[in-house]
């Protein structure tokens, strides 16, 4: 509606068309690069980056090998307290947010993902915040799961956060058809 209006008097306009950001990997990449990438686009700021990433579609045939290298560097991220220079990843911004994620989670482990890595905590201390939750990377996910789904947003604020510090991968066979630029699942 607001790209229709703008559009009768030829005002320029830029929206923000929400999360569940694509990330697709073909056959033919060089891999150890695409991996690093992967994981920055997924967990960059706690994975709260209206740009990043969420699903990964993999192609079929390099599937078993882009899991386990992303499962490994997961495994090296510890999160805690930025401020104290010993952690790679800091807390997500809304303490219900944490919650809400973890949910999700549920939904996903109970409809047959699983979950391949998930990252560790540091010492948080006892005054901690109910604010970290770990990078964690799920398999056999699918589009029945309300974590492929849907935003995950904080609440019904303005902080409607699309992003979460998680991968979802999923094993695709991918067909492009370069005169269209389009890409089928087969």
């Amino acid at each position: 509606m607001i790209m229709q209006k703008a559009s009768e008097t030829l005002i320029p306009v830029t929206l923000e068309l929400g999360g569940k950001d694509a990330f697709i990997v073909c056959e033919d990449v060089d891999l150890p690069n695409v991996v690093q990438v992967a994981v920055r686009a997924a967990l960059q700021s706690s994975g709260q980056n209206c740009a990043g990433a969420e699903r990964f579609y993999v192609h079929k045939d390099i599937y078993p090998t882009f899991v386990s290298r992303v499962v490994k560097i997961i495994k090296s991220i510890s999160v805690g307290p930025p401020l104290s220079g010993r952690y790679d990843m800091g807390a997500i911004c809304m303490i219900e947010h944490s919650e809400r994620l973890q949910n999700l989670v549920n939904d996903a482990l109970d409809k047959g993902a699983e979950i391949a890595v998930r990252g560790s905590f540091g010492n948080l201390g006892e005054d901690a915040v109910d604010q970290f939750f770990p990078p964690t990377v799920l398999v056999n996910v699918n589009h029945t799961m309300k974590i492929m789904q849907e935003e995950v947003g904080c609440s019904e604020s303005m902080y409607d956060l699309g992003f979460v510090p998680m991968m979802l991968a999923l094993p695709l066979l991918l067909l492009i058809n370069r005169h269209l630029g389009r890409f089928y699942q087969s």
